[in-house]
């Protein structure tokens, strides 16, 4: 039936993509490279924007871990771009957070907070507290770097906030 046909087409976009997600989780970059690589090509060969855009940030993951940042970045906008034609505020928000830290090492400051910024926008809307506590620190290392430390302050007591009101301990 057509929706077999589909099921099995997204195991196999799974299992690359998640593949690639475990091996970044196990340090394994070139490998995660690797997997991510194959599922975002054959996302492009199908048209499956979800598991292309899904391959390419994880892939700039990938590529920042390994210092290879203009690749990364790159990667990141591939996935952002497709993401903002999907229209999810959700994904959208989850893409800016890698692609600010991306500009971070490259030491474009502005538009790291920008997108941090907007992403902390998006990621309240959608109540995805964990990605936002993300944000907040990956602000305040930017900005304790910037020796802006009340600014950083703030952004560490959100961060680690949103984890205390679910009962984390750090």
């Amino acid at each position: 039936t057509l929706a077999d046909d589909h099921a099995f087409g997204s195991i196999g976009f799974l299992s690359l993509d998640i593949g690639g997600w475990l091996k970044i989780a196990q340090g394994d970059h070139r490998g995660a490279e690797r997997l991510l690589a194959e599922c975002k090509r054959k996302g492009e060969e199908t048209s499956n924007a979800f598991f292309t855009a899904s391959a390419a940030h994880l892939l700039a993951i990938a590529l920042l871990f390994q210092g290879k940042l203009d690749r990364a970045k790159k990667e990141s906008d591939a996935a952002l771009a497709i993401q903002r034609r999907a229209g999810s505020r959700l994904f959208q928000g989850i893409y800016l957070i890698a692609s600010g830290a991306i500009h971070m090492k490259l030491g474009k400051d502005a538009e790291a907070e920008r997108e941090l910024t907007a992403a902390l926008r998006m990621l309240r809307e959608c109540r995805a507290v964990q990605q936002e506590a993300n944000a907040h620190l990956l602000l305040a290392s930017m900005n304790l770097r910037r020796k802006r430390e009340a600014t950083a302050v703030k952004h560490l007591s959100a961060g680690f906030g949103i984890g205390e009101e679910r009962g984390f301990t750090y």
